[in-house]
């Protein structure tokens, strides 16, 4: 005898009727409906027939001998359903005392979102080029059992104020560089029971949460299902300083800590450069604005937009003389004559309201 033990409630008893049910002449896969959501199989090993009730919730069930030589009973909390080897539905209906075939779409419904395979919710805010690709992810919104016509009623973008990845402000989730985008706001899944869009994360680091707005047209429920993407790029490192070179550029909103942070070439770089000009002249170099702790957009006015369209990846470095007599002072000369030599370019920024040179890695 086989017995499967679970916790009791409703009892109720059927007789299975015999069902003949063919494989073809192949036998390595045989499944006979045994009701109630389970099934008998067969083992080779033991010769005898299993039985099998998969994930049966709250399910008792003893068994003599495969259908149609015994009865079946079951205690099952309802009202339940199942499927059989076709994949049709079947719920329990006690007034009747018997399973009847229903269709798919009367089903209770689940709602997933997921991120198309092989995609992570890391996303990099400082892309190389400017078609923002690598910024993209596709997002899924899945049902079980399918079922079309699901309907999206909006997804929403937001920018969680903290982690601040370097920004002390408040977000403003209006602005798509602060929160990120997506190619449609609304929809209904298709015949696969599918919705898919994609979610391009924002060029400021920080993190993002998308959530999808549902509707079931079925009974008018609601649902939402959200997923957070983490933007930041990787890798930068911090200029801390030395005696060769005086650090600035940081206010209320851009943090002393957070906006000194580049690639490590790009560090040992500026070092050297402190360090030469340091001997040269006795005075300390001024290293201005670099890139935020994790790159993206550096909106240092505030306001989630460029001038600062280079500060992203940690490869560019504002610099300038602690004192300088004009633009054709020889500390300017010396400091574009030496990055040349380390292997870097500038932008020559002089002759503007902040004098300086914008290193470039």
């Amino acid at each position: 005898m086989i017995k499967y033990i679970y916790v009791l409630s409703v009892s109720i008893m059927f007789v299975l009727s015999g069902t003949n049910v063919s494989f073809g002449d192949d036998a390595s896969y045989r499944r006979r409906p045994a009701g109630g959501g389970c099934w008998w199989v067969w083992n080779y090993e033991s010769k005898e027939w299993d039985i099998d009730c998969g994930e049966l919730p709250e399910l008792e069930v003893v068994a003599e001998a495969p259908p149609p030589n015994e009865d079946i009973y079951h205690h099952i909390r309802l009202p339940w359903w199942h499927t059989n080897l076709w994949g049709d539905y079947y719920r329990w209906d006690p007034s009747e005392e018997q399973w009847e075939e229903i269709p798919a779409s009367a089903m209770p419904l689940a709602v997933y979102l997921d991120l198309a395979p092989g995609q992570s919710a890391i996303i990099d805010c400082a892309p190389t080029g400017t078609s923002g690709n690598t910024r993209k992810r596709d997002l899924i919104v899945w049902t079980k059992p399918i079922f079309n016509d699901l309907w999206i009623t909006s997804i929403t973008k937001i920018r969680e104020s903290t982690p601040h990845y370097g920004h002390h402000h408040t977000p403003d989730n209006s602005v798509v560089k602060c929160r990120g985008s997506t190619d449609v706001e609304d929809g209904a899944t298709n015949d696969d029971g599918l919705f898919e869009f994609y979610y391009r994360g924002p060029e400021a680091a920080g993190r993002t949460v998308v959530t999808v707005h549902w509707k079931d047209p079925r009974d008018e429920e609601t649902g939402s299902l959200s997923m957070t993407f983490v933007n930041k790029h990787d890798g930068l490192v911090e200029i801390t300083g030395n005696s060769a070179m005086h650090l600035t550029g940081h206010d209320t909103y851009h943090r002393a800590g957070d906006i000194h942070w580049v690639t490590s070439i790009t560090r040992t770089r500026i070092e050297k450069l402190a360090k030469a000009y340091f001997e040269k002249f006795n005075e300390k170099l001024v290293i201005n604005d670099g890139s935020l702790r994790y790159g993206g957009l550096y909106d240092f006015k505030e306001n989630w937009a460029p001038p600062h369209k280079g500060h992203r990846d940690g490869t560019n470095v504002d610099i300038y003389p602690t004192t300088v007599s004009g633009k054709n002072d020889p500390k300017w000369v010396f400091l574009k004559d030496r990055i040349v030599k380390l292997g870097s370019t500038f932008y020559d920024e002089i002759e503007t309201d902040s004098p300086h040179l914008h290193f470039k890695q």
